[in-house]
Order: C-alpha cells, then structure tokens, then sequence
C-alpha cells in the first residue's frame, strides 16, 4: 500500500470517529434515549463514544507521516 493512500485512509478514519465521538455525546446530552431505554442504551453510547475515540487515535499518526512529507523549505517558513 503507498503511503499516501494510508495517510488518505487514515485521515477518513480520523473524521469518522470525530462524527461517532459527536454524535455519541450529542445523543447523551441532547436526547431522551438513556433515560427511555435505561443501561442498555447507556451501553450503547458509551460503546459508540468510545469506538469512535479509538478511530481517532491514527491522527497522531496523519499529522506525523505528513510534517515528514513536508519540504524542508516548508517547515521553517523559508520562501525560496
């Protein structure tokens, strides 16, 4: 696999776990659905909070492979 078709895979799976970790806390603050359906529907947002943090966890990795991509003009601010 190229590296820059992991760096692209990577950088999706970040976003999607940033929309699960949103939408699990959105549907903790803002819904009715753990008071509705008790523990089990605790468990399930918990669960989809906490997948979504683990898709988050390859952004270290985006941010890391692209600076050492990066020309080393670019890194410093140098314009020529």
């Amino acid at each position: 696999m190229q590296a820059k078709t992991l760096i692209r895979l990577l950088g999706i799976a970040s976003w999607i776990g940033a929309a699960f970790v949103a939408v699990g806390i959105y549907i903790a603050l803002f819904t009715d659905v753990t008071r509705k359906y008790g523990l089990t529907a605790m468990r399930d947002d918990v669960e989809l909070i906490v997948l979504g943090m683990l898709l988050l966890i390859p952004a270290k990795t985006v941010l890391t492979l692209k600076l050492m991509k990066a020309e080393p003009g670019e890194s410093n601010g140098d314009k020529g």
